[in-house]
């Protein structure tokens, strides 16, 4: 297995790792993870963060489409779920994104899951 960054175009020119999990969907077919995404100095909407802010964030939804199987190892919303300064709640990151062929292991403090998909998408939403 490969890190994301490695393995998927879509994925290069974000750093998951502190990247924010908003929220977690299974709509059949798919596995959406909702994040509030950091963007690196090489992706074409990257802006230099304001003054005091370290990274340049975006709203997106991380698809994994047409899931064939799914194994949850673990799901811990509840425990992982926090809530910040300004009242925007979290539920940690994606501390890691393996990939091999159609085959993704993802893990953070929300929980651990294995899933084998079709393709993976990556939709922004908001400019």
């Amino acid at each position: 297995m490969k890190p994301y960054f490695e393995a998927c175009a879509a994925l290069q020119s974000l750093y998951l790792e502190d990247s924010y999990v908003i929220g977690i969907a299974e709509q059949d077919p798919d596995l959406i993870f909702l994040l509030d995404a950091v963007l690196t100095e090489n992706h074409p909407a990257y802006q230099a963060p304001s003054s005091g802010i370290y990274y340049c964030f975006k709203r997106l939804a991380l698809r994994f489409e047409d899931i064939s199987t799914v194994a949850w190892k673990a799901l811990c919303l509840k425990e992982a779920l926090t809530t910040d300064a300004d009242g925007e709640v979290d539920y940690g990151n994606i501390d890691t994104l393996l990939l091999t062929d159609n085959t993704a292991y993802i893990e953070g403090s929300w929980g651990e899951v294995e899933l084998t998909f079709s393709r993976i998408t990556v939709d922004y939403l908001e400019p």
